[in-house]
């Protein structure tokens, strides 16, 4: 019943997203999704994980903060440090099953460098907020590599989905970064993003199920 609500609910995000008059109602409908996939892990689960439910409370909260963004420029500081810390949560996560090794590190490195030409191309500027995101790459991918190792190389249904799940994470935040820096207000973006998100979300709340 849960998973059904959950999908109800995102269909009526994006229905406010879609619909210009209904603009107002999306906070309100993308908290209630948010915060269907924490109550999906708390009932689904039959290996309760303490950072996988941080981790999902982390992206909750950030899902709050920039839902609110409009309003003041610090909640989306504080959007951007929930999910920096759902990320590294997420990360731990992983790190049980594949511990980091040089390879993770090395690729974290040349994630950064190769932002840093993108945003050079596109002519993006983060501002102040470049610290923050910079950070947020190198533990995103971070993450994004031992999130790719489990879904290839682990045998365990749970390690897979948590595999896949981590790794479309990084595809839904490239998208995000476009859609705040350079390409605003695109709504084929904004759905692309939010598609990608809540089925990551949803893949990250099922996983330790199986």
């Amino acid at each position: 019943m849960i998973i059904i609500i959950y999908w109800l609910s995102f269909s009526i995000f994006l229905y406010t997203t879609i619909n210009k008059q209904l603009n107002k109602y999306r906070p309100i409908t993308k908290g209630i999704t948010s915060f269907c996939y924490v109550l999906i892990y708390l009932l689904f689960n039959h290996h309760f994980n303490i950072m996988m439910l941080m981790a999902l409370i982390g992206c909750f909260l950030g899902d709050i903060f920039l839902a609110f963004k409009k309003i003041n420029k610090i909640y989306f500081i504080l959007g951007m440090l929930s999910f920096l810390l759902a990320h590294f949560f997420l990360l731990k996560v992983m790190i049980e099953y594949s511990p980091l090794n040089w390879l993770n590190f090395t690729m974290a490195i040349i994630a950064l460098i190769l932002l840093k030409i993108a945003t050079l191309k596109l002519d993006i500027h983060f501002g102040f907020n470049r610290y923050i995101i910079w950070l947020y790459t190198f533990v995103i991918v971070l993450m994004g590599t031992k999130a790719i190792n489990l879904a290839i190389f682990h045998s365990s249904l749970s390690t897979i989905i948590l595999g896949i799940g981590g790794t479309i994470f990084i595809i839904s935040d490239i998208i995000l970064m476009l859609l705040y820096f350079k390409y605003k207000n695109n709504m084929k973006l904004q759905l692309s993003n939010s598609c990608l998100y809540y089925f990551t979300l949803f893949l990250l709340a099922i996983a330790f199920h199986f």
